[in-house]
């Protein structure tokens, strides 16, 4: 069986419509929260610094909510990003498909959840492996003397149990990121298409296309 995500993109119904130029964004990126292959699995995520200055890191798309056009990502609390997003919630989302030639640029707004019922749910259904970076002793970023994991000896090299897993409950946070602008550009050898939808605060819609 030959994988999706190295074969070209089929582009007769998107190629000069603009909805299902949409339709397959979503498709894209409702693919790549699910399937780890996908190199839309693990987006750039840019914010602003708190002195001003672009901070950029790739992260891991956990979900995607078509109709609040919503990304979700997970993060450690104590992480830079978390501060320079609750000190300004604009951010970016970029996203690359090298085998469909597609590139997702997605402006948008992130609102953090931690140690509440969103965030509770959320990490109910986060399997042990992945709480497991939720135990780290110190925030991301911190010094170390030594090559480090950051994880209680207890728990290196290890899952924990449910139990054990629980402390790290307060600092698992939740970015939904709620995109405003979404632009496409599709790079084909016949022409590149580039477009771009945009939802206004009563989630009415706008597309346009724009010259590649």
């Amino acid at each position: 069986m030959s994988d999706p995500n190295n074969s070209v993109l089929q582009d007769e119904c998107f190629y000069d419509d603009l909805e299902q130029t949409l339709e397959t964004a979503w498709m894209l990126l409702s693919q790549a929260a699910t399937d780890r292959h996908s190199p839309m699995h693990t987006p750039v995520l840019a914010s602003i610094s708190t002195d001003g200055k672009a901070s950029a890191r790739t992260a891991v798309l956990r979900h995607v909510d078509r109709q609040n056009h919503q990304l979700r990502i997970h993060t450690d609390m104590r992480s830079p990003k978390v501060a320079q997003l609750l000190d300004r919630s604009q951010c970016q989302v970029i996203a690359y498909h090298p085998s469909h030639k597609v590139q997702l640029r997605m402006e948008a707004n992130a609102r953090i959840h931690n140690a509440d019922p969103t965030a509770r749910s959320i990490w109910n259904d986060t399997p042990l492996s992945s709480r497991r970076c939720y135990l780290a002793e110190h925030p991301p970023g911190t010094p170390s003397p030594v090559p480090t994991s950051g994880l209680p000896e207890a728990v290196a090299g290890r899952v924990p149990d449910a139990s054990e897993s629980e402390p790290g409950f307060s600092k698992f946070a939740v970015l939904l990121i709620t995109i405003d602008t979404l632009e496409w550009l599709y790079l084909a050898a016949r022409g590149h298409r580039r477009a771009r939808f945009s939802w206004t605060a009563d989630n009415d819609l706008k597309s346009e296309w724009l010259t590649p």
